[in-house]
């Protein structure tokens, strides 16, 4: 499962950011895969309710994970929403969601 997953990031920059330790990039993506849904999940929830504060916060979870694992796209994402959480700026969050 773990590789599937992998495909997505750029696993180059990840190991540099993990000083070229590949059991601890296993070991992240693992730690992803377990913790990525459920932070979707409060994200969706928290964009449903228009709750600031847990939008800024699951997004800030998610924008590192990103970081770590090396996935542009997805940081940049992560990176707007929790923007919109500090600003609740509500109609751009709807863009985002999917």
């Amino acid at each position: 499962r773990a590789e599937e997953v992998v495909q997505f990031f750029d696993v180059e920059q990840s190991l540099s950011h993990m000083d070229w330790n590949e059991a601890f990039l296993r070991e992240t993506v693992q730690i992803f895969l377990e913790e990525y849904p459920q932070i979707l999940a409060r994200l969706r929830v928290a964009l449903d309710d228009a709750d600031a504060r847990t939008v800024k916060m699951e997004a800030h979870s998610m924008k590192g994970a990103m970081a770590d694992l090396g996935s542009t796209s997805a940081y940049d994402a992560a990176f707007r929403l929790e923007q919109i959480g500090r600003t609740e700026s509500w109609r751009r969050a709807y863009r985002l969601r999917t």
